[in-house]
């Protein structure tokens, strides 16, 4: 996850989206912010910043802290 020029934040928002639009996790799939830190590597704030934003493009619904859930393919993909 390295794109210079992207912040932490814009980077982990690039690498969730763009799992949720490869269908590595299916519609309606919970996705798990701590294990998603420990992949990437980054703080719980940055998860969660990115989460936010995939939130506000329609990727991943509003839900309780800690966890989101993947919306259906048919939107349109982070950038």
């Amino acid at each position: 996850m390295t794109h210079p020029g992207r912040g932490l934040h814009g980077q982990a928002v690039e690498e969730l989206g763009g799992r949720i639009i490869r269908g590595d996790y299916p519609p309606g799939s919970v996705v798990d912010p701590v294990r998603f830190e420990t992949e990437l590597g980054v703080s719980k704030t940055v998860v969660r910043e990115a989460m936010r934003v995939l939130a506000s493009k329609g990727l991943s619904p509003g839900r309780p802290p800690g966890s989101a859930v993947s919306t259906p393919s048919s939107t349109t993909p982070a950038s």
